[in-house]
């Protein structure tokens, strides 16, 4: 391995969504954080605005039913609100998250394959939503998407964020190295082991990464795993 270019190095990895659209939206803007998602014209925007839930990103606003909503994260910390939660989401964990391994995403905790987690959070805040997450729910499909992503598209903390002895000694592109050595070891002892990752904040996976979208039933079925590596 220590003749591998990071730089050169892709991770094969998929994404489980729901569309309403056979995924016509994600083929031509490709896979976008959730602040992106809020903030261009797509389709869960619109579906949102039919139920009066209006999002004013830059302004760290939200607008449900004539009522304003701040979202400033930084003045929610530890206030204990619910609207702490969703705030966070947006502007501290807007992520687009991949799965390298993963042996059932039907057991995924949020039922990601049933309607976009953040319409879940939406309800936790506003009950009333919930007849809109049914909606999404009976008029969607769940997809998995695979792609390519290089490394620099990661979050750091994926590889680096570890304060071992062990790898004190090592540069950044050595650990990395060594955390997808160990990723691969675990997932052959450990055949139902999970291993997720995410997308840089702002990074968009385009269309030109995107492998190919699969049509996956709503109900849970046979296990489905995937962890590739290989050079450019």
């Amino acid at each position: 391995m220590n003749t591998l270019e990071i730089s050169e190095l892709w991770i094969k990895a998929f994404h489980i969504t729901t569309t309403r659209d056979q995924c016509k939206e994600i083929k031509r803007y490709g896979l976008m954080d959730l602040k992106g998602v809020l903030t261009k014209d797509t389709d869960l925007k619109r579906f949102l605005q039919k139920y009066n839930v209006v999002f004013d990103i830059e302004a760290r606003k939200l607008y449900y039913n004539g009522e304003c909503v701040n979202l400033d994260y930084d003045k929610l910390i530890g206030t204990g609100k619910r609207e702490e939660f969703l705030a966070h989401r947006i502007y501290n964990d807007s992520f687009c998250c991949m799965f390298l391994t993963e042996e059932n995403v039907y057991n995924y905790g949020t039922g990601i394959h049933e309607r976009p987690e953040f319409l879940m959070r939406l309800v936790e805040l506003y009950p009333s939503l919930e007849i809109a997450e049914k909606v999404w729910n009976k008029t969607s499909e769940a997809y998995k998407i695979y792609f390519y992503v290089s490394i620099d598209q990661l979050i750091e903390g994926m590889f680096v964020k570890f304060e071992s002895d062990y790898y004190k000694d090592l540069s950044k592109d050595q650990i990395i190295k060594k955390r997808l050595l160990y990723w691969a070891i675990k997932r052959i002892a450990y055949d139902n082991n999970e291993i997720r990752g995410f997308i840089k904040e702002g990074v968009d996976i385009p269309p030109s990464q995107i492998l190919c979208y699969k049509k996956i039933s709503k109900v849970g079925k046979k296990r489905a795993l995937i962890f590739v590596l290989f050079l450019l």
